[in-house]
């Protein structure tokens, strides 16, 4: 098995643009709404008071393309100079159930996050606006800041 592995760094200097990001989390939240995507409830443990480890196996049958994210969160890690969310998605072949890639996920994770707030925010409010307030100041603040300012005209942001 040779499997190959995508780091964050990799990941941020590909220099996804947001408006493409935007796009492709749309269709696939329209694919999923549509049956197209295999997402069964993500199973989680418990190992710390307060923190959490998911599985989120996913299947996208037009694509034929199927992976899994594993993600966790600590929030004592704060406290030890290291990310509170960690993750990996392995990406598997489907004709043999073998790992192909595995990916950081952090970056994923954070700009995923922050694409579905944009993407509710354009079908929740019809009018255009150019506040946001986030609450919190970590890499999911950043990611939000980042997404927002890309997509929609902000000129205000409360912390």
């Amino acid at each position: 098995m040779k499997v190959k592995i995508i780091p964050q760094k990799s990941i941020e200097e590909a220099k996804i643009h947001y408006i493409d990001l935007f796009a492709l989390i749309k269709k696939t939240i329209q694919l999923k709404s549509k049956g197209d995507i295999d997402l069964p409830p993500k199973p989680a443990i418990y190992p710390k008071k307060e923190s959490f480890i998911n599985a989120m196996p996913s299947y996208i049958k037009s694509l034929d393309t199927a992976g899994m994210k594993i993600v966790s969160y600590f929030p004592s890690n704060k406290d030890k100079n290291l990310p509170t969310i960690n993750g990996i998605i392995i990406l598997h072949n489907t004709d043999t159930g073998i790992p192909e890639y595995i990916l950081d996920a952090n970056w994923i994770t954070a700009y995923r996050t922050a694409i579905v707030s944009a993407i509710s925010a354009e079908k929740l409010h019809k009018q255009p606006f150019d506040t946001i307030s986030i609450i919190g100041s970590g890499v999911q603040a950043k990611s939000h800041i980042d997404v927002f300012c890309s997509l929609f005209p902000i000129s205000r942001i409360i912390i």
